[in-house]
């Protein structure tokens, strides 16, 4: 067969590192066909392609570098301004001596490379921006620096908020990640403001001002919904006390389901009013440019954030997308989730999710095993609203376990065949996709 397409195979392992594109260590059905129907014309053709993919590597490295330099200038800088105000220019891990960047390593039970990031709250207008929602969008190289936050914040160990289960780094998903850092990360760096009702005027507490610096609660003990530090509090005419709280966990909320207050195992009272203003987006948080979204990503939170991640570097891949075109609109990183009622609005033509489904050019939806997504009314609304618009791309992806491969990789349906693709190609490429997905 090799020689029939005149394929000089006395460089086995030379021919097989450029038969395997996707750097698996292992080649499927599909890889094999199209890599050597690409390499016909004999060894000139193989060593082409060998400089090729060299030259991928050598640009995706640079890639790296440039984002390291840019974290390295953004530290300088605080740094910077911290020793101007008299504050500490840099928090760094503990027992640590200096600014370490070590190698790049591979994410649990995928292809992502992470890098690891040093980041301080030093002021707050360096994350509040004038973007607009559907400005929002996160680039592939900012999704990667999402799973190194991830798995760097969880290292020490992180329990699911609704169950207690400890979690592991290739189960930690949005959900968790919320809880534990976005969340926190992108409250008020002045503090949220609560407006809370004390179960009766006999209160044990005298005075609330003397709780500053204590840790409170809402909700059960092992399972709160929000946990944060009492900056300062005030005593207000009607009864009523406001505290600005630092959050440290989850958030706070008004409704009573929730429950109430609680220092320690001591009820305080309930929420009757909280201010989240100033508050910003993950996406400001790691970087103030705008960036409009060429795909819009329809997901479940439940979805670990590796697969996230492996699934849009596998679609970006197949779209041969550069780096000005991987941009991804992610609502849990491009919402303001402190303040959710100004992003949604009161009429869906109002809200984030329209606006930027309507900016985009495809809608690229994520499956979990169990399709969870189209039991969302939210996914629901952006798959129909990506069928009936004409002029709207829709690609599905998934992780799935193929035969003889040892872990899952990212499968892709697409509305229509990707650019320079023929149908034979698209038929074959869709094969491993598990459509049993589609039944559910």
């Amino acid at each position: 067969f090799l020689s029939s397409l005149e394929l000089d195979i006395s460089d086995a392992i030379g021919l097989f590192s450029v038969l395997d594109s996707d750097g698996t260590g292992a080649i499927e059905h599909s890889e094999f066909l199209f890599g050597c129907l690409r390499l016909r014309g004999g060894a000139k053709a193989v060593d082409m392609v060998r400089v090729q993919m060299e030259q991928e590597w050598v640009h995706n490295a640079m890639i790296n570098m440039k984002t390291m330099m840019q974290e390295i200038m953004k530290l300088t800088q605080l740094s910077a301004v911290s020793k101007s105000k008299g504050t500490e220019p840099v928090r760094l891990e503990a027992g640590a001596s200096e600014i370490s960047f070590p190698e790049v390593s591979e994410i649990v039970g995928g292809t992502s490379q992470i890098l690891p990031y040093y980041y301080d709250d030093l002021r707050a207008e360096e994350y509040r921006t004038e973007l607009l929602s559907e400005e929002r969008a996160v680039t592939l190289q900012e999704l990667k620096r999402i799973s190194s936050d991830a798995l760097l914040a969880s290292r020490h160990g992180w329990d699911d908020p609704r169950t207690g289960a400890r979690i592991s780094s290739n189960e930690l998903n949005l959900y968790h990640f919320s809880y534990y850092h976005i969340l926190p990360k992108t409250a008020p760096r002045q503090g949220i403001l609560l407006q809370v009702q004390p179960l009766s005027p006999a209160s044990p507490i005298s005075s609330w001002r003397a709780l500053c610096g204590q840790q409170i609660l809402q909700g059960r003990a092992d399972l709160p919904s929000g946990v944060g530090t009492i900056l300062r509090a005030h005593h207000e005419a009607d009864g009523s006390v406001t505290i600005c709280v630092s959050l440290k966990q989850g958030r706070f909320s008004s409704n009573e389901e929730l429950g109430n207050i609680m220092l320690g195992d001591m009820e305080l009272g309930k929420v009757l009013r909280i201010d989240s203003h100033d508050s910003f987006s993950y996406k400001e948080y790691l970087s103030s440019a705008p960036c409009l979204p060429a795909w819009y990503c329809s997901h479940w939170w439940g979805e670990p954030i590796v697969s996230f991640v492996n699934c849009c570097q596998k679609h970006s891949s197949l779209r041969r997308l550069n780096d000005a075109s991987a941009n991804y609109w992610v609502c849990g990183y491009a919402n303001r989730q402190h303040e959710l009622e100004l992003e949604i609005g009161r009429d869906i033509t109002e809200s984030s999710f329209y606006k930027a489904l309507n900016v985009a050019d495809g809608l690229l939806l994520i499956l979990d095993q169990d399709a969870t997504p189209f039991s969302r009314i939210w996914c629901d609304y952006e798959l129909y609203a990506s069928i009936t618009a004409p002029d709207k791309m829709l690609d599905i992806v998934t992780m799935a376990q193929l035969p003889g491969k040892s872990q899952a990789g990212a499968q892709m349906l697409s509305k229509s065949p990707l650019p320079g693709e023929s149908a034979v190609a698209k038929s074959v490429r869709e094969q491993s996709f598990p459509l049993s997905l589609l039944l559910q």
